[in-house]
Order: structure tokens, then sequence, then C-alpha cells
């Protein structure tokens, strides 16, 4: 009786050990971001990791030439500065006005 109980139980299970993947599912607007001076820049996008919002960077309001290039970089440097433990940021706004320092889990 134990033997057919254990294999109802192991026929059941293994099936359904194999069918389940756990992974997140690849949608069409999944990406993945690359690094900049070791930090992951989102831009208009949020991680699909948990993350904790450290807070948000204070940006000059006026750069030396406003180029988006050295708006990038600036935000990157300041949430360094700010933001100790900061691993990623994510830009916000069409002029890189807002910048928020997350820890990726």
């Amino acid at each position: 009786m134990k033997k057919i109980i254990l294999s109802f139980v192991l026929g059941l299970s293994v099936p359904l050990f194999f069918a389940f993947d756990g992974g997140y599912m690849v949608k069409p607007n999944t990406t993945e971001v690359q690094q900049e001076s070791g930090i992951y820049v989102f831009t208009k996008c949020v991680p699909v990791l948990p993350f904790d919002y450290l807070g948000t960077v204070k940006m000059p309001t006026v750069l030396l030439n406003g180029r988006p290039k050295e708006m990038y970089y600036q935000a990157i440097k300041r949430a360094k500065e700010q933001f100790a433990n900061c691993n990623g940021i994510i830009l916000k706004g069409d002029q890189l006005e807002k910048v928020e320092a997350i820890f990726i889990k």
C-alpha cells in the first residue's frame, strides 16, 4: 500500500516540478540595460527586479552646454556622490530633469 501511495505522489509531483519554471516571462518590451560607471541607467522605465528607492538626485538647473550626454554623465556622477549605495538610476522627463537613485536587490 505504501508503494502505491508513494508511486502516486511521485507520479503527480515530478511532472508538476518540471512544468513550473518560476522564471520571469519575457515580453516584447523587456530589455537589458547597460551599466555606465557601475550604475544601471533606466530611461523612462523601471527595473523588473525589486529595488529600493533611495531618493531624488539634486540636479543643477542649468548645465554648461545643456547637451543630453553631459546631463547623462552629470546625473550618474551626482547619484554616486549623493547616495553611496546607489547601483542604478531612473531618468524621468524629456530633459532629464528628474533623476531617481535606486538600489537594485
